[in-house]
């Protein structure tokens, strides 16, 4: 469960975020009204909506975990 769990990863580096990266810093950005250069992560609300669309398209119907 380790290896495949992605809601406990962080990206590596400065210009990586995981998927979930992506939706905590566009929650902080646009419910709780953090500054931006105060929320974790990088990118406008636009770009983080248009990278969590890709990964959506990218990974639907497929299984996080499998036997």
């Amino acid at each position: 469960m380790e290896t495949v769990r992605t809601d406990n990863k962080t990206g590596r580096g400065r210009k990586s975020m995981t998927p979930f990266q992506i939706l905590y810093r566009l929650w902080d950005l646009e419910v709780a009204g953090t500054d931006p250069r105060r929320a974790e992560g990088y990118g406008k609300p636009d770009h983080l909506r248009a990278w969590w669309a890709e990964y959506e398209d990218a990974f639907a119907g497929r299984r996080a975990i499998e036997r």
